[in-house]
């Protein structure tokens, strides 16, 4: 009976309008965005601290789990703000936001893999087809510029996947976000700006910094306003 009480919290009235909630909740997706940030540029190479779910090798290819944990919190305190009181919730969607990022990860090197044997073809068809005689002003075939969108692509992926967990965790936990509309914004701009990946990244260290912020505000963000809706 206490559990359910506890859930039953969840559909209480929102205490924010959805402008504010999505303005507070901007700003901890770009705290635990920058966090992450350093988590991964730190502490990469402890292995303990790796998981995947495909075998790509522990330490090679495998995700790393604090950005997971640290952007759970975020999920978690969202849900929390908006009237789920249960702990055992808490660490669920902790724990679900936390497996969504590994899967991204993991979605995104295997695909980035899978363009990468793509790449390869076509680099023989191109060595193959230069004993032909060009003629002049032929566009270049599409085939050999389609691998260029590989890594917007993987990277896409890998956002939708990491949207659609953080939103299976806000949903386990809290009614409002099981609406449609939740979903759809959520998978939208996960997967967009997922495939923003290789802009930021010509940055370095700085637009990597970016990314992860900018993601996990514009995450956050859309859950907060779902959630503080009535």
């Amino acid at each position: 009976m206490v559990q359910t009480d506890s859930n039953a919290a969840a559909v209480k009235p929102a205490a924010a309008s959805p402008q504010r909630a999505m303005l507070i909740f901007a700003g901890w997706g770009i705290l635990s965005g920058i966090a992450c940030y350093f988590a991964v540029k730190y502490l990469m190479d402890i292995k303990v601290l790796r998981l995947s779910f495909y075998p790509f090798g522990q330490h090679e290819g495998a995700a790393p789990i604090p950005p997971g944990i640290i952007f759970g919190l975020v999920i978690a305190d969202c849900v929390r703000h908006f009237g789920v009181r249960s702990w055992l919730m808490f660490l669920l969607v902790v724990l679900v936001t936390t497996a969504a990022w590994i899967a991204a990860y993991d979605v995104t090197v295997w695909a980035d893999m899978q363009i990468g044997k793509y790449r390869d073809a076509i680099d023989t068809l191109d060595t193959l087809s230069r004993t032909a005689e060009p003629q002049p002003g032929q566009p270049a075939p599409a085939a050999a510029q389609a691998w260029r969108w590989g890594e917007p692509l993987s990277f896409a992926l890998g956002g939708l996947i990491g949207g659609f967990g953080t939103w299976l965790a806000a949903a386990l936990a809290h009614p409002r976000a099981r609406r449609a509309g939740a979903l759809l914004i959520t998978l939208v701009l996960a997967t967009a700006l997922g495939a923003t990946f290789d802009l930021t990244d010509r940055l370095g260290d700085f637009g990597i910094a970016v990314f992860f912020a900018v993601w996990q505000a514009a995450v956050a963000a859309s859950l907060a306003r779902e959630l503080a809706r009535p």
